[in-house]
């Protein structure tokens, strides 16, 4: 179920992206990581709309924003790693 909201959010926001609706892409693109954070297709098209708009600030918050899910999911992965080798 969450794979299809992410390619049917992925869809949408590509489609609005491609007629130079950002506000609708990053709306779409956004309602996907809602049920996907971790999803690195949404998250490009997120970078896509801000570039096209040319919102530079957007767009580094966006990266920051994903850098720190990034560091989330090691920090999991690290933590559940360290306890199964025990």
């Amino acid at each position: 179920m969450v794979s299809a909201i992410a390619d049917v959010a992925y869809e949408l926001s590509t489609r609005r992206r491609e007629a130079t609706d950002y506000v609708g892409a990053l709306w779409a693109a956004h309602q996907g990581l809602l049920a996907a954070e971790e999803n690195e297709l949404l998250h490009r098209q997120v970078f896509h709309a801000h570039h096209a708009a040319g919102d530079v600030e957007a767009l580094r918050e966006a990266a920051a924003r994903l850098a720190r899910i990034n560091e989330a999911s090691v920090g999991e992965w690290t933590w559940k790693r360290r306890r199964l080798s025990c």
